[in-house]
């Protein structure tokens, strides 16, 4: 018997997708997609069908993608509803395929469709002006950028303009809001207190023209300006610490006068190899030292081929940075799922949580609010994207205002900066091997995404988290080498 669906092909080997979807009120869905032929109950999904811990409300099997079920695969789909019934939980089945559907008979509960027809009621926005422009959460300091390097160097992170800082509005006295760009998303309203929140001005109503109303804008403009000079000031504080740390230790391993030359050498290897100053300097504070100064580094490193970056043709991996790649991975899902809101975000090696790397349509407040995402404990942050890195697979929300799975102060700020329903899907260069996590946000709730989706945006998950393993294996490892043998001429 042969199960119909959108892509009935033969090109993908026997495999599974797996995807935790939340349903409004806090119930969720495993969803398990299977992909190659569904022959008998050796296939992978039927291993992958076991939820993890805290078990969801059911089991669902998407079978949009098999091109084959035999009557060996459906006897086998029978013996796992009735197992995972024994432990009080229903497997559901989602084809269009009647003979599925007669072979399953009774004891399995099928659905038609795929699983998003089980989820609510989509909602595809239209385009928002401005929304194709990604931010980056902090200054890179690469080639060409020693100017901002150096003032990292004093400071622990470039000081960013508000014109630097992104799209800014001008009001007719020509100062500078610092507003950034949101991709024409919902601002956040005049009700409530918080993050983002523009107070009335007492004695002042909305509108007013006249003197008054300059006024008005002209101490908007001032508390925007300020805003914006106190968010710079926390990103330099959150990276002054990891740089002045990494200027300690090659000051001390090669015997350089001051602070001044260590972070000298750590710009020339940064601009020399377009690595940012902080990923060389996270990797000078985490990688195991040298033997010393004048041995090398990694003797005998195998040099690795970059993996191909295939969800952007136009993309050379071999000599891509790290920001293009993660803004062709924040492009890209953002077009699969058809959004106009968008994070990305990497492991920190030091602290081990999710940091903010770009964003696009999403507002400051938000970048603020999230810029660091705790997800190494069962009990820290409570959003999306962390439940997706501790799992290992994607998280769909469909409901944020109706979901529990985030604590109420992020419920908070997701819903302020106009999302309503999101995807986070993991990105890992191998089973274990967590790289980072790229979202997507909508205006509107979301329902489970098609199976075509689903695999499109894994494939972007996999190549991009295998290519980030092989930058920090070889383009920062070159950064480190080419660094070592500079500070060895001072020791």
């Amino acid at each position: 018997m042969s199960s119909t669906g959108d892509a009935c092909d033969t090109a993908h080997p026997d495999q599974a997708r797996t995807e935790v979807v939340r349903l409004p009120g806090g119930a969720s869905l495993w969803v398990v997609r299977v992909e190659g032929g569904l022959r008998d109950a050796h296939h992978p999904a039927l291993s992958a069908a076991t939820p993890p811990a805290p078990g969801p409300a059911a089991v669902l099997i998407d079978l949009a993608l098999t091109p084959l079920v035999s009557a060996a695969g459906a006897r086998a789909l029978t013996s796992l509803a009735h197992d995972l019934a024994a432990g009080g939980t229903e497997l559901l089945v989602a084809t269009t395929d009647e003979t599925i559907r007669r072979a399953l008979g009774d004891e399995v509960t099928v659905v038609p469709g795929a699983p998003e027809a089980t989820t609510t009621t989509p909602y595809t926005p239209a385009p928002a002006a401005g929304a194709g422009q990604d931010r980056t959460t902090a200054p890179a300091t690469t080639a060409g950028t020693a100017g901002n390097a150096r003032t990292a160097g004093k400071g622990g992170g470039a000081t960013t303009s508000p014109a630097a800082a992104g799209p800014a509005a001008r009001t007719s006295t020509g100062r500078t809001t610092g507003k950034a760009d949101t991709g024409g998303q919902p601002t956040r309203s005049n009700a409530g207190t918080g993050p983002g929140v523009v107070t009335p001005i007492a004695g002042v109503h909305e509108g007013a023209e006249g003197p008054a109303g300059q006024d008005v804008e002209w101490l908007r403009s001032d508390v925007d300006r300020l805003r914006t000079e106190v968010r710079n000031l926390r990103a330099k504080a959150r990276t002054h610490p990891l740089v002045s740390r990494a200027q300690g230790i090659l000051e001390e391993r090669y015997h350089l006068p001051d602070d001044r030359a260590a972070f000298q050498l750590m710009e020339a290897s940064s601009q020399r190899f377009n690595v940012r100053l902080r990923t060389l300097a996270t990797a000078v504070v985490t990688v195991p030292r040298p033997r010393s100064p004048h041995s090398d580094w990694f003797p005998g490193r195998e040099r690795r081929v970059p993996p191909a970056l295939a969800f952007e043709p136009g993309l050379r991996a071999a000599s891509a940075n790290s920001s293009e790649v993660l803004g062709a991975v924040l492009r890209r899902s953002m077009e699969i799922t058809e959004a106009t809101m968008g994070e990305v975000r990497l492991v920190d090696p030091v602290t081990g949580s999710l940091r903010l790397e770009k964003y696009r349509g999403l507002d400051e407040d938000f970048a603020e609010f999230f810029d660091r995402v705790d997800h190494t404990r069962a009990d820290g942050a409570q959003t999306s994207c962390a439940e997706a890195a501790r799992q290992g697979t994607r998280v769909t929300v469909t409901d944020v205002a109706a979901d529990t799975v985030f604590a109420e102060s992020a419920k908070r700020a997701l819903l302020a900066a106009g999302s309503r329903g999101c995807h986070s899907t993991p990105l890992i260069a191998a089973p274990g091997q967590l790289q980072g996590v790229v979202s997507t946000h909508h205006a509107h709730p979301v329902r489970a995404l098609t199976a075509t989706q689903a695999r499109a945006l894994d494939e972007v998950g996999e190549q991009a988290g295998r290519w980030l393993d092989w930058y920090q294996r070889t383009v920062v490892l070159d950064a480190l080498e080419d660094l070592h043998h500079r500070g060895g001429t001072w020791a």
